[in-house]
């Protein structure tokens, strides 16, 4: 909604400055929270007399009609097997509330900073096999291949995912899996170059990621030991200042890269 020039009327939860721009923060860190432990305050959305609800097609269905009790409540897909279509997700918002036409605008902008990074970059993007992940839970990784979110944002510049990680993600919704630790040679031993999980100002995103890359395993791997292990943006992907801020990092590394 930041993107497409909307302010909500409210925060699902308490809004985390690394998630977000700066001038994005500063639009929303004072406004009202509609949730409490993981569960939707419906009497405090009904008290802020909302034009419109809307709800990702992971709330339960008993909430989504207390909700649309409260006002117009509009479904979008967040989960499942189109969760990877994060661009869908946003077009999805911005028809019902009618920016069509600035994520549209959105869409051309990004669409030709990728031709403009392929074009860039062409010499070496072809000879690279890529992963990403980032890691939530101790002891597992959540691995991403081509059909994830940042796998979409990556693979228009020319990028190609390494078999490993494809061989992991490709039977879970958009090509993300959780892994056991066990399993960082099997997904990771044959990538050139793997990304994981950043946030907005370059910290790394994750409870346990900076614990998978201090692993033994995880060190050992031809990546690692080549010093090609870069942070290139969320793993979720809101938006499109998520999505450029993807290739913002993608150009860096991939010009380090060019200059070995």
């Amino acid at each position: 909604m930041l993107d497409l020039g909307i302010v909500p009327a409210a925060m699902p939860t308490e809004p985390t400055r690394t998630l977000l721009t700066e001038e994005q923060f500063e639009q929303v860190e004072d406004l009202p929270v509609i949730s409490t432990a993981g569960e939707v305050n419906v009497e405090e959305i009904a008290g802020l007399d909302p034009d419109l609800i809307l709800v990702p097609n992971m709330i339960e269905p008993e909430v989504t009609d207390q909700l649309r009790e409260v006002a117009p409540s509009y479904i979008y897909t967040h989960g499942g097997e189109a969760r990877g279509e994060w661009d869908s997700r946003v077009a999805q918002i911005a028809d019902v509330v009618n920016r069509t036409e600035e994520a549209e605008a959105l869409a051309e902008e990004l669409a030709a900073r990728q031709e403009e990074l392929a074009e860039k970059h062409a010499d070496i993007v072809g000879d690279l096999g890529v992963s990403m992940f980032g890691a939530w839970e101790a002891s597992e990784f959540s691995a991403n291949g081509s059909g994830s979110m940042l796998g979409k944002i990556i693979t228009p510049v020319g990028l190609q995912f390494a078999d490993g990680v494809e061989d992991a993600t490709h039977d879970a919704d958009s090509y993300e899996q959780s892994l056991s630790t066990e399993e960082i040679t099997s997904t990771f031993g044959d990538s050139d170059v793997i990304f994981h999980s950043e946030l907005l100002d370059g910290s790394t995103d994750g409870s346990e990621t900076e614990a998978v890359l201090a692993m033994p395993t995880f060190q050992a791997l031809p990546a690692a030991q080549d010093d090609h292990v870069f942070g290139i943006g969320k793993s979720t992907i809101a938006g499109y200042t998520d999505a450029n801020y993807v290739l913002d990092r993608l150009d860096e590394i991939l010009t380090e890269l060019g200059e070995e």
